[in-house]
């Protein structure tokens, strides 16, 4: 491996600017800087960037260990009242030791999930202690797995209290979660309660190629593949199979055979995957290689899967009053129209990442 990204990193047109991009979008300079740290490469960059890595890295320690601080305060408040919070995403990553270091690791919020009862409640306790959340309608409470994000001045991080740990009906895979928490590898003072390493990599899995829809369009950001692969690439999760058959069985294979490809480097005569799976690599790798193939594809893509929204929408505005009573208020809303239609142009004209 080292010798390969020798002569990669040696030639005089590397592109060390697209890289830096790359990296940055997908939130894996920090992780990138601490391998080649780590594997003693550092040499291979260019000075300034070595250094800017450095301080990338730094700033990323330092945040991530105000957010944990963070995360602990909140922690006592809620338990104060009897709420015990149990944590996802980020901050249970860093709970449960999943990276060799924490600061490779970016954060954006604090994700923890509470009884949906009571939600306001917590809402009214982290209020007292300086939060305030953003605005928000009543009528969009039922369609919303979190209570309106909560930030506060000075803090380094907002805070999302999710009603269940994934979005619509997905939680449905994870079956009784909750009697599978704890406290992880916990670092040095931080007692934090979190979901555990099979459900850590489930709802990575959900997250990424399900709700954000990573499947349908072949599109994934590294910074959730590499956190699945340093879950899953242990042997003890070679036979880990939470579905049994059916498109949720596909888009898990697809989602490993991406991580294996990605991270694991090819020995003997390479994995076998089936059609449906290698359609879904080339797919991916043509994303990647072709700019007209990537927006004839996104395009049609998204033009299909909002027609197929709007129209589930309006179904359900027809059989169900809660949907019917949200399109109502939506549409006296003046300038909701408007936001959306920028949304929409947002949604088509959104460059790649990749």
């Amino acid at each position: 491996y080292q010798e390969d990204i020798h002569a990669i990193t040696s030639k005089t047109d590397f592109p060390w600017d697209a890289f830096v991009h790359a990296g940055s979008n997908h939130l894996v300079l920090p992780a990138i800087y601490h391998k080649f740290h780590t594997c003693e490469l550092l040499d291979l960059f260019p000075p300034d960037l070595c250094d800017h890595l450095e301080n990338v890295f730094q700033m990323n320690e330092d945040r991530n260990g105000q957010l944990l601080e963070q995360a602990v305060k909140m922690d006592t408040d809620l338990r104060s009242a009897g709420i015990i919070p149990i944590f996802i995403k980020g901050v249970a990553s860093l709970v449960l030791g999943i990276y060799t270091h924490p600061a490779e690791r970016m954060l954006w919020d604090i994700d923890c999930v509470i009884p949906e009862s009571r939600a306001r409640e917590a809402a009214e306790i982290l209020r007292k202690a300086g939060y305030s959340h953003t605005a928000y309608r009543e009528e969009d409470l039922p369609f919303m797995h979190h209570f309106p994000t909560l930030s506060r001045p000075g803090s380094v991080a907002p805070v999302d209290l999710h009603y269940t740990p994934v979005a619509g009906d997905y939680g449905r895979y994870l079956g009784k979660w909750e009697e599978r928490t704890g406290m992880g590898n916990n670092p040095p003072d931080v007692q934090l309660v979190s979901v555990g390493m099979e459900d850590m990599a489930l709802l990575n899995f959900l997250h990424s190629q399900v709700q954000d829809h990573g499947d349908y369009y072949a599109r994934v950001a590294l910074k959730n593949l590499y956190e699945f692969h340093l879950i899953t690439g242990s042997g003890e999760f070679r036979e880990w199979n939470p579905f049994h058959g059916g498109s949720m069985y596909r888009k898990l294979q697809n989602y490993r055979a991406l991580a294996e490809k990605t991270f694991i480097p090819p020995s003997g005569p390479g994995m076998h995957y089936g059609v449906r799976t290698r359609n879904y690599l080339k797919r991916f790798d043509l994303n990647k290689s072709s700019r007209l193939y990537y927006a004839v594809s996104r395009f049609g893509r998204k033009l299909l899967y909002q027609a197929a929204y709007y129209l589930k929408l309006l179904s359900r505005a027809i059989l169900h009053k809660k949907y019917r009573r949200y399109v109502i208020v939506r549409l006296g809303d003046r300038a909701w129209p408007r936001s959306h239609y920028r949304q929409l142009r947002r949604l088509f004209g959104a460059r790649p990442i990749l």
